[in-house]
């Protein structure tokens, strides 16, 4: 049995990096080096905040602040959809205290899809130097990050939620394709309208942040 802690021991030093790199290559022990708290989700969200907030200022010197308040909303809210819909199914199958950890990984992720297309890019571009046309590495490599992108939610959902194979798959459904509604829908609404939601702004500009972990959304 574990010795009880004296109250002057300090909390277990975490690694996030440590744990993304064994969540990543699907060992679930990663997930030791998070916090399973409130706390660590709202730290976890505030780097990604900040970033968010200075390309949009960016974004507003060079476009206006109408469009620069779209650029930080959009991936802003694309940022809570995710942990959102989650909480969805938390609440179903009750898992309320694993949904901190959760929310808390699928923050830290944001920066693990970064380091999934900079591993990605070098090889397409070896691919197309060896003769691949550019298209068709483009769509293999988008492909290839779109398959891990799903694997990674549902090992997340999997292993931070304590569930089954098949609800697993239910939650990485509905988070990944969820998402991807939430985000376009005015997009969609608008061309079936005639209306322009989003005048002359690409999606392209604004996903951002928010969008890293969910390139299905494209």
């Amino acid at each position: 049995m574990r010795p009880a802690p004296h109250a002057g021991d300090s909390p277990p030093r975490r690694r996030p990096a440590l744990g993304l790199l064994l969540l990543g290559t699907g060992r679930a022990e990663g997930l030791t080096q998070f916090g399973a708290d409130a706390e660590s989700y709202l730290a976890s969200l505030a780097p990604l905040l900040g970033l968010l907030i200075v390309m949009s200022g960016i974004f507003c010197l060079d476009a206006g602040v109408s469009r620069g308040l779209l650029f930080f909303l959009i991936p802003f809210c694309n940022l809570l959809a995710a942990p959102v819909i989650g909480h969805g199914f938390c609440v179903l199958w009750e898992r309320r205290a694993r949904w901190p950890l959760y929310a808390n990984v699928l923050n830290w992720s944001q920066w693990l899809m970064v380091a999934v297309v900079i591993v990605l890019l070098p090889l397409a571009s070896f691919a197309v130097a060896a003769g691949l046309p550019v298209l068709t590495a483009t769509l293999v490599l988008l492909a290839a990050l779109q398959i891990y992108v799903f694997w990674f939610h549902w090992f997340l959902a999997r292993h931070a939620l304590a569930l089954s194979r098949a609800r697993a798959l239910l939650v990485m459904a509905g988070v990944v394709f969820g998402t991807a509604l939430l985000l376009h829908a005015p997009i969609w609404i608008g061309a079936a309208t005639g209306l322009e939601p989003v005048p002359d702004l690409s999606l392209q500009d604004v996903e951002g942040v928010g969008s890293v972990a969910h390139p299905g959304q494209r």
